[in-house]
Protein backbone atom coordinates (compact mmCIF):
# COMPACT_ATOMS: atom_id res chain seq x y z
CA UNK A 1 0.00 0.00 0.00
CA UNK A 2 1.00 3.48 -0.61
CA UNK A 3 -0.31 6.37 1.02
CA UNK A 4 0.66 9.56 0.26
CA UNK A 5 1.04 12.92 2.40
CA UNK A 6 -1.13 15.02 0.39
CA UNK A 7 -3.20 14.35 -2.32
CA UNK A 8 -5.34 17.29 -4.37
CA UNK A 9 -9.14 16.93 -5.01
CA UNK A 10 -10.07 17.83 -8.17
CA UNK A 11 -12.72 16.32 -11.31
CA UNK A 12 -14.31 17.01 -14.26
CA UNK A 13 -15.45 20.48 -13.53
CA UNK A 14 -11.62 21.75 -12.69
CA UNK A 15 -11.19 19.77 -16.05
CA UNK A 16 -13.57 21.54 -18.17
CA UNK A 17 -12.84 25.12 -16.74
CA UNK A 18 -9.47 25.05 -17.06
CA UNK A 19 -9.79 23.69 -20.72
CA UNK A 20 -12.50 26.66 -21.04
CA UNK A 21 -9.60 29.05 -20.56
CA UNK A 22 -7.26 27.43 -22.89
CA UNK A 23 -10.32 27.55 -25.45
CA UNK A 24 -10.34 30.81 -24.93
CA UNK A 25 -7.24 31.81 -26.23
CA UNK A 26 -6.68 34.60 -22.72
CA UNK A 27 -4.12 32.91 -20.09
CA UNK A 28 -3.04 36.01 -18.41
CA UNK A 29 -4.38 37.59 -15.64
CA UNK A 30 -8.24 38.09 -16.88
CA UNK A 31 -11.77 37.12 -15.61
CA UNK A 32 -10.86 34.19 -14.09
CA UNK A 33 -8.65 35.76 -11.50
CA UNK A 34 -11.32 38.27 -10.94
CA UNK A 35 -13.73 35.88 -10.41
CA UNK A 36 -11.84 33.60 -7.77
CA UNK A 37 -10.82 37.35 -6.17
CA UNK A 38 -14.47 37.86 -5.40
CA UNK A 39 -15.38 34.38 -4.59
CA UNK A 40 -12.19 34.52 -2.16
CA UNK A 41 -13.42 37.67 -0.44
CA UNK A 42 -16.80 36.80 0.44
CA UNK A 43 -15.65 33.39 1.66
CA UNK A 44 -13.37 34.67 3.91
CA UNK A 45 -15.19 38.19 4.73
CA UNK A 46 -13.27 40.67 3.84
CA UNK A 47 -13.35 43.22 1.52
CA UNK A 48 -10.67 42.74 -0.86
CA UNK A 49 -8.45 39.60 -2.14
CA UNK A 50 -5.66 39.57 -4.42
CA UNK A 51 -4.76 36.95 -6.40
CA UNK A 52 -0.61 36.44 -7.07
CA UNK A 53 1.24 33.69 -8.03
CA UNK A 54 2.41 32.29 -5.09
CA UNK A 55 2.23 32.57 -1.10
CA UNK A 56 5.62 34.03 -0.98
CA UNK A 57 4.72 36.66 -3.32
CA UNK A 58 2.19 37.51 -1.27
CA UNK A 59 4.35 38.24 1.79
CA UNK A 60 6.67 40.03 -0.12
CA UNK A 61 3.79 42.07 -1.99
CA UNK A 62 1.95 43.08 1.45
CA UNK A 63 5.16 43.76 3.05
CA UNK A 64 5.82 46.08 0.58
CA UNK A 65 3.07 47.85 -0.07
CA UNK A 66 3.03 48.10 4.39
CA UNK A 67 6.15 50.07 3.69
CA UNK A 68 8.42 47.84 5.86
CA UNK A 69 12.38 48.30 4.75
CA UNK A 70 15.77 48.75 6.28
CA UNK A 71 16.02 49.39 9.60
CA UNK A 72 12.87 47.43 10.90
CA UNK A 73 12.28 44.60 12.81
CA UNK A 74 9.21 41.98 11.95
CA UNK A 75 8.25 39.82 14.58
CA UNK A 76 8.02 35.95 13.04
CA UNK A 77 8.12 32.19 14.34
CA UNK A 78 10.95 29.90 13.34
CA UNK A 79 8.64 26.97 13.54
CA UNK A 80 7.28 28.01 10.10
CA UNK A 81 8.57 27.48 5.82
CA UNK A 82 11.90 29.74 5.20
CA UNK A 83 9.09 32.00 3.17
CA UNK A 84 7.79 33.81 6.22
CA UNK A 85 11.47 34.79 7.16
CA UNK A 86 12.75 35.45 3.55
CA UNK A 87 9.58 37.71 3.05
CA UNK A 88 11.08 40.03 5.35
CA UNK A 89 14.72 39.91 3.97
CA UNK A 90 13.42 40.81 0.85
CA UNK A 91 12.65 44.42 2.18
CA UNK A 92 16.16 44.46 3.77
CA UNK A 93 13.91 44.21 7.08
CA UNK A 94 15.35 42.55 9.84
CA UNK A 95 13.05 39.40 11.31
CA UNK A 96 13.26 38.49 14.54
CA UNK A 97 12.30 35.10 15.74
CA UNK A 98 9.51 34.46 18.28
CA UNK A 99 9.37 30.71 20.29
CA UNK A 100 6.16 28.59 20.21
CA UNK A 101 3.64 27.61 22.53
CA UNK A 102 4.26 23.60 22.77
CA UNK A 103 0.10 22.83 22.53
CA UNK A 104 -0.82 24.88 19.80
CA UNK A 105 2.70 25.48 17.89
CA UNK A 106 1.59 28.89 17.07
CA UNK A 107 3.28 32.04 18.35
CA UNK A 108 4.21 32.27 21.89
CA UNK A 109 2.21 36.14 22.63
CA UNK A 110 4.47 36.00 25.75
CA UNK A 111 7.96 36.02 23.97
CA UNK A 112 6.45 37.86 21.10
CA UNK A 113 6.18 41.01 23.80
CA UNK A 114 9.31 40.32 25.22
CA UNK A 115 10.98 40.83 21.92
CA UNK A 116 9.66 44.11 20.42
CA UNK A 117 12.14 47.04 20.62
CA UNK A 118 12.02 50.50 19.25
CA UNK A 119 12.46 49.28 15.71
CA UNK A 120 9.83 46.61 15.60
CA UNK A 121 7.03 47.39 13.04
CA UNK A 122 5.24 44.45 13.14
CA UNK A 123 4.17 40.49 13.84
CA UNK A 124 3.48 37.61 10.91
CA UNK A 125 1.84 35.17 13.20
CA UNK A 126 1.32 31.96 11.94
CA UNK A 127 -2.03 29.29 11.64
CA UNK A 128 0.44 26.19 11.70
CA UNK A 129 -0.80 23.55 10.20
CA UNK A 130 -4.26 24.98 9.96
CA UNK A 131 -4.76 25.59 13.67
CA UNK A 132 -5.39 29.62 14.34
CA UNK A 133 -2.67 31.58 16.46
CA UNK A 134 -4.14 33.20 19.65
CA UNK A 135 -5.22 36.37 17.68
CA UNK A 136 -6.87 38.09 20.30
CA UNK A 137 -3.51 38.04 22.65
CA UNK A 138 -1.61 38.73 19.68
CA UNK A 139 -3.73 41.72 18.17
CA UNK A 140 -3.86 43.67 22.05
CA UNK A 141 -0.03 43.52 22.12
CA UNK A 142 0.38 44.37 19.17
CA UNK A 143 -2.00 47.27 19.57
CA UNK A 144 -0.03 48.26 22.97
CA UNK A 145 2.90 48.78 20.99
CA UNK A 146 1.22 50.17 17.63
CA UNK A 147 2.47 47.31 15.15
CA UNK A 148 0.82 46.02 12.40
CA UNK A 149 -0.61 41.86 12.64
CA UNK A 150 -0.31 40.05 8.87
CA UNK A 151 -1.52 36.96 9.31
CA UNK A 152 0.42 33.81 7.67
CA UNK A 153 -2.85 31.27 6.91
CA UNK A 154 -0.85 30.05 3.83
CA UNK A 155 -1.87 26.32 5.48
CA UNK A 156 -4.78 27.81 7.07
CA UNK A 157 -7.64 28.32 4.78
CA UNK A 158 -10.95 27.79 5.79
CA UNK A 159 -10.04 27.68 9.47
CA UNK A 160 -12.16 29.97 12.26
CA UNK A 161 -11.15 31.43 15.09
CA UNK A 162 -13.86 32.88 17.44
CA UNK A 163 -16.34 32.70 14.93
CA UNK A 164 -13.97 34.45 12.36
CA UNK A 165 -11.71 32.98 9.53
CA UNK A 166 -8.54 33.35 9.42
CA UNK A 167 -7.73 36.07 6.47
CA UNK A 168 -10.18 38.92 8.94
CA UNK A 169 -8.33 38.72 11.57
CA UNK A 170 -5.07 41.72 10.88
CA UNK A 171 -4.29 44.58 8.92
CA UNK A 172 -4.23 41.74 6.00
CA UNK A 173 -3.61 38.22 5.37
CA UNK A 174 -1.69 35.96 2.93
CA UNK A 175 -2.95 32.13 1.96
CA UNK A 176 -0.77 29.54 -0.26
CA UNK A 177 -2.69 27.40 -3.15
CA UNK A 178 0.40 25.06 -3.12
CA UNK A 179 -0.29 21.55 -4.35
CA UNK A 180 -0.01 20.43 -0.58
CA UNK A 181 -2.94 22.58 0.83
CA UNK A 182 -6.56 21.77 1.51
CA UNK A 183 -7.71 23.44 -2.06
CA UNK A 184 -4.96 23.98 -4.74
CA UNK A 185 -4.25 25.71 -7.52
CA UNK A 186 -0.80 24.15 -8.38
CA UNK A 187 0.92 27.14 -7.12
CA UNK A 188 -0.43 30.57 -5.87
CA UNK A 189 -1.07 32.91 -3.52
CA UNK A 190 -4.05 35.22 -1.87
CA UNK A 191 -3.70 38.52 0.05
CA UNK A 192 -6.96 39.36 1.86
CA UNK A 193 -7.82 42.63 3.68
CA UNK A 194 -10.32 45.29 4.67
CA UNK A 195 -8.26 48.03 4.08
CA UNK A 196 -8.92 49.64 0.86
CA UNK A 197 -5.76 51.81 0.64
CA UNK A 198 -3.84 48.82 1.26
CA UNK A 199 -5.67 46.61 -1.39
CA UNK A 200 -4.99 49.25 -3.99
CA UNK A 201 -1.13 49.09 -3.20
CA UNK A 202 -1.15 45.33 -3.49
CA UNK A 203 -2.60 45.85 -7.28
CA UNK A 204 0.09 47.87 -8.12
CA UNK A 205 3.06 45.86 -6.40
CA UNK A 206 2.01 42.50 -8.29
CA UNK A 207 1.65 44.29 -11.68
CA UNK A 208 5.24 45.98 -12.13
CA UNK A 209 3.87 48.84 -9.79
CA UNK A 210 1.40 50.07 -12.31
CA UNK A 211 -1.58 52.10 -11.44
CA UNK A 212 -5.08 50.43 -12.38
CA UNK A 213 -6.64 53.94 -13.60
CA UNK A 214 -3.54 56.04 -15.15
CA UNK A 215 -1.74 52.63 -16.21
CA UNK A 216 1.42 54.88 -15.77
CA UNK A 217 4.14 53.02 -13.29
CA UNK A 218 4.14 54.29 -9.66
CA UNK A 219 5.98 52.62 -7.80
CA UNK A 220 8.23 49.91 -7.45
CA UNK A 221 6.59 46.34 -8.39
CA UNK A 222 7.18 43.32 -9.33
CA UNK A 223 5.51 40.65 -11.87
CA UNK A 224 3.72 38.42 -9.39
CA UNK A 225 0.55 37.88 -11.28
CA UNK A 226 -1.65 35.01 -11.33
CA UNK A 227 -2.42 33.18 -14.44
CA UNK A 228 -5.95 32.41 -15.57
CA UNK A 229 -5.40 28.94 -15.83
CA UNK A 230 -4.82 28.75 -11.69
CA UNK A 231 -7.33 30.81 -11.53
CA UNK A 232 -10.15 28.76 -13.07
CA UNK A 233 -8.85 25.90 -11.00
CA UNK A 234 -9.27 28.12 -8.09
CA UNK A 235 -12.74 29.13 -8.60
CA UNK A 236 -13.60 25.14 -8.94
CA UNK A 237 -11.94 23.90 -5.77
CA UNK A 238 -13.40 26.86 -4.03
CA UNK A 239 -16.30 25.22 -4.51
CA UNK A 240 -15.74 22.05 -2.73
CA UNK A 241 -13.41 23.37 0.04
CA UNK A 242 -16.22 22.90 2.93
CA UNK A 243 -16.39 19.68 1.99
CA UNK A 244 -12.66 19.03 1.80
CA UNK A 245 -12.53 20.68 5.07
CA UNK A 246 -14.96 18.38 6.63
CA UNK A 247 -13.36 14.76 5.00
CA UNK A 248 -9.91 16.13 6.95
CA UNK A 249 -11.54 16.81 10.09
CA UNK A 250 -13.06 14.02 10.11
CA UNK A 251 -10.35 11.76 9.14
CA UNK A 252 -7.99 14.04 11.78
CA UNK A 253 -10.31 12.51 14.62
CA UNK A 254 -10.23 9.23 13.77
CA UNK A 255 -6.94 9.10 13.59
CA UNK A 256 -7.20 10.89 17.19
CA UNK A 257 -9.19 8.22 18.45
CA UNK A 258 -7.24 5.43 17.36
CA UNK A 259 -3.96 6.76 18.14
CA UNK A 260 -4.81 8.16 21.93
CA UNK A 261 -4.19 4.72 22.87
CA UNK A 262 -0.76 5.32 23.04
CA UNK A 263 0.52 7.34 25.69
CA UNK A 264 4.25 8.29 23.97
CA UNK A 265 2.43 10.20 21.57
CA UNK A 266 1.37 14.53 22.21
CA UNK A 267 -1.92 14.39 19.81
CA UNK A 268 -3.39 17.38 18.33
CA UNK A 269 -5.36 19.88 20.72
CA UNK A 270 -7.98 21.92 19.30
CA UNK A 271 -9.79 24.58 21.37
CA UNK A 272 -13.86 24.41 21.45
CA UNK A 273 -13.11 28.60 19.90
CA UNK A 274 -11.49 26.89 17.01
CA UNK A 275 -12.01 25.27 13.75
CA UNK A 276 -8.47 23.81 13.00
CA UNK A 277 -8.33 22.29 9.18
CA UNK A 278 -6.08 20.36 9.67
CA UNK A 279 -3.69 20.70 6.61
CA UNK A 280 -1.56 18.87 8.67
CA UNK A 281 -1.72 16.39 11.40
CA UNK A 282 0.93 16.86 13.31
CA UNK A 283 2.01 14.45 16.03
CA UNK A 284 4.91 14.60 18.34
CA UNK A 285 6.86 11.37 19.59
CA UNK A 286 9.00 12.21 22.75
CA UNK A 287 11.91 10.06 21.57
CA UNK A 288 12.59 8.04 18.42
CA UNK A 289 10.58 10.50 15.87
CA UNK A 290 13.13 9.34 12.69
CA UNK A 291 13.11 5.77 13.73
CA UNK A 292 9.24 6.24 13.38
CA UNK A 293 9.09 8.26 10.22
CA UNK A 294 11.69 5.54 8.35
CA UNK A 295 9.65 2.75 9.55
CA UNK A 296 6.21 4.45 8.09
CA UNK A 297 8.05 4.93 4.70
CA UNK A 298 9.08 1.59 4.64
CA UNK A 299 5.66 0.43 4.90
CA UNK A 300 4.64 3.06 2.20
CA UNK A 301 2.85 5.64 4.56
CA UNK A 302 4.94 9.21 3.35
CA UNK A 303 4.99 11.02 6.69
CA UNK A 304 7.31 14.22 7.32
CA UNK A 305 8.60 16.58 9.58
CA UNK A 306 7.14 19.81 9.56
CA UNK A 307 9.38 21.87 10.35
CA UNK A 308 12.99 22.39 11.12
CA UNK A 309 13.75 26.02 12.69
CA UNK A 310 14.34 28.85 10.64
CA UNK A 311 17.20 29.83 13.06
CA UNK A 312 19.16 27.12 12.69
CA UNK A 313 19.26 26.85 9.20
CA UNK A 314 22.49 27.17 7.94
CA UNK A 315 22.11 30.71 5.96
CA UNK A 316 20.85 32.19 9.00
CA UNK A 317 22.82 31.06 10.69
CA UNK A 318 25.49 32.79 9.06
CA UNK A 319 23.78 35.87 8.35
CA UNK A 320 22.73 36.34 12.21
CA UNK A 321 24.84 34.78 14.27
CA UNK A 322 22.31 32.48 15.41
CA UNK A 323 23.13 28.96 17.22
CA UNK A 324 20.93 26.54 19.33
CA UNK A 325 19.19 27.60 22.37
CA UNK A 326 17.59 30.93 21.07
CA UNK A 327 13.95 29.17 21.21
CA UNK A 328 14.45 26.25 23.85
CA UNK A 329 10.49 25.00 22.57
CA UNK A 330 10.66 25.59 19.56
CA UNK A 331 13.97 23.83 19.56
CA UNK A 332 13.01 20.63 21.49
CA UNK A 333 9.46 20.46 19.59
CA UNK A 334 10.94 20.46 15.61
CA UNK A 335 12.85 16.89 17.10
CA UNK A 336 9.75 15.60 17.69
CA UNK A 337 6.85 16.94 15.39
CA UNK A 338 6.09 14.18 12.71
CA UNK A 339 2.63 14.75 10.12
CA UNK A 340 0.41 12.06 9.13
CA UNK A 341 -1.64 11.91 5.97
CA UNK A 342 -5.05 12.99 6.59
CA UNK A 343 -6.46 14.36 3.42
CA UNK A 344 -9.46 13.77 2.01
CA UNK A 345 -9.06 11.28 -0.64
CA UNK A 346 -8.53 8.55 2.01
CA UNK A 347 -10.31 5.71 3.00
CA UNK A 348 -10.97 4.42 6.49
CA UNK A 349 -8.49 1.30 5.74
CA UNK A 350 -6.33 3.53 5.05
CA UNK A 351 -6.46 5.59 7.99
CA UNK A 352 -6.26 2.58 9.98
CA UNK A 353 -3.49 1.24 7.80
CA UNK A 354 -1.42 4.12 9.43
CA UNK A 355 -2.89 3.64 12.99
CA UNK A 356 -1.70 0.26 13.03
CA UNK A 357 1.58 0.36 11.83
CA UNK A 358 2.30 3.75 14.12
CA UNK A 359 1.18 2.09 16.77
CA UNK A 360 2.85 -1.32 16.14
CA UNK A 361 6.31 0.43 16.00
CA UNK A 362 5.63 2.02 19.17
CA UNK A 363 4.62 -0.98 20.51
CA UNK A 364 8.14 -2.84 19.25
CA UNK A 365 10.17 0.04 20.58
CA UNK A 366 8.69 -0.38 23.88
CA UNK A 367 8.94 -4.16 23.66
CA UNK A 368 12.99 -3.14 22.87
CA UNK A 369 13.50 -0.95 25.62
CA UNK A 370 11.97 -3.49 28.16
CA UNK A 371 15.07 -5.90 27.09
CA UNK A 372 17.29 -3.63 27.53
Amino acid sequence: MKIMLGAPCYDDHELRRVAAVLRSGWLTQGSQVEELEKDFAKYIGVRDAIAVFNGTCALHTVLSALGVGPGDEILVPSFTFIATANAVLYQNARPVFIDIDPQTLTINPEDMERKITKRTKGVIPVHYGGLPAEMDTIGQIAEKHDLFVLEDAAEAIGAVYKGQKVGSLGVAAIFSLHAQKVITTGEGGIITTDDEELAEACRRIRDHGRDAQTKRFVCLGYNYRMTEMQAALGVEQLEKIETIIQKRIANANYLTKRLIQDHKLVLPQVSPYIRHTFMLYTIRVNSGRDALMEYLHKQGVEAKVYFHPIHLEPFYKKTFGLSEGLLPVTEKVSRQVLSLPVHAKLTQKELDYIADNTLHFLSLERSRNLER
